[in-house]
């Protein structure tokens, strides 16, 4: 049976923002609004955001014109 690599299939907030390249302040206002990609909050109080969900979450936001 494979295991779950779980450090492969989420992302930090500092590993985020430099991919998105916006700031680790304007991804904790998101989670505050409600807005941006899915994350998860461990129970350390540490933000992690699902490989999976922040692909969902991109593919809303790009559009060809």
């Amino acid at each position: 049976m494979d295991k779950l690599n779980i450090e492969n299939e989420l992302l930090n907030e500092r590993t985020l923002s430099k991919l998105l390249d916006i700031s680790t302040w304007t991804l904790r206002y998101w989670r505050y609004k409600n807005k941006g990609p899915e994350f998860v909050k461990l129970e350390n109080g540490r933000v992690r955001y699902p490989k999976q969900g922040i692909h969902d979450w991109y593919a809303t936001q790009t559009r060809v014109e």
